[in-house]
């Protein structure tokens, strides 16, 4: 099944990701194949920025559930990588996140909100035949400089970002939604206009919609409205601590860690601000002798 060639389903994408596709194929269209380069790059990277942020929240409604435990592994990787990102994330940064929260909800048998997003692996790290590491090349490349793209690598690169995206069907199925002013969305290619709605939803959250309950995307990405509809995506450097671990449950593990910090960061300046104390005569021939 083609994604790129069935405007149904394409524009029907996450609007950071649909826009991107759209103007790939009005390039491909009018100016041909051998222009797009670029395009391709931005379709690359639209589409793994954007998975990334939404493993992150399926992550943060897995650990807020009463249904499965918290997994501290995990909660301590994604408090520390809000700390240590403060320069911004790279693309094979977020496709580091993928593949790790990807094996955590396979590993545990969590099944994510939103469908088809365990059906797509990341590879292993340095498995250079796969997929998305051909992708992430090919957009590494002609981002550092290398513009002589052939016409066959730009059709492969196209073939394997359709069927990449196929195979995450919630995307295209599963509406993002929300509201300014209880003017309610979906927030796909056109913006197109929706009845449904959340009770509790403020102006500007975004919600993915699951068979039975509403991913919260707001930690990432928020619904603004001046001239025309668009979408705010938040960087992780812009973020605290406070605003990923929101919920009362993370709360309370994000207190206990933070003292585990203090106090290990504690123990290591008390060890390194210790000065070491020169062996008397009689200690060094004990200890060499014996």
């Amino acid at each position: 099944m083609s994604i790129f060639n069935n405007k149904d389903k394409y524009s029907n994408l996450p609007h950071p990701i649909a826009v991107t596709i759209q103007e790939l194929l009005y390039e491909r269209k009018h100016s041909g194949i051998h222009t797009t380069p670029d395009e391709s790059a931005d379709v690359i990277e639209s589409i793994f920025t954007f998975l990334g942020r939404l493993w992150i929240c399926e992550y943060l409604h897995v650990a807020t559930s009463n249904k499965y435990p918290q997994s501290g592994e995990i909660n301590r990787w994604l408090f520390d990588l809000i700390l240590e990102t403060k320069k911004g994330v790279t693309l094979g940064r977020w496709v580091g996140i993928c593949r790790r929260l990807h094996q955590y909800f396979s590993k545990n048998n969590i099944i994510p909100i939103t469908e088809g997003l365990l059906d797509q692996d990341y590879g292993t790290f340095g498995d250079s035949l796969h997929p998305v590491a051909q992708m992430i090349d090919f957009r590494n490349r002609f981002a550092h400089g290398n513009f002589n793209s052939i016409v066959k690598e730009i059709e492969h690169v196209f073939v394997l970002m359709d069927g990449f995206l196929a195979k995450l069907s919630g995307l295209y199925s599963q509406p993002i939604i929300g509201h300014i002013d209880q003017v309610w969305v979906s927030a796909n290619l056109e913006f197109d206009p929706t009845e449904t709605t959340l009770p509790d939803a403020l102006s500007g959250e975004l919600f993915l919609i699951g068979e039975t309950t509403a991913l919260p995307l707001s930690q990432f990405f928020s619904l603004q409205y001046s001239d025309k509809w668009s979408i705010t995506t938040t960087s992780i450097k812009e973020l605290t601590v406070d605003e990923i671990f929101y919920h009362q449950v993370l709360q309370v593990w994000v207190n206990q860690y933070q003292k585990e910090r203090i106090g290990h960061l504690s123990f290591a300046q008390d060890i390194l601000g210790k000065q070491a104390r020169a062996l008397t005569t009689e200690e060094h021939e004990q200890i060499t002798t014996g």
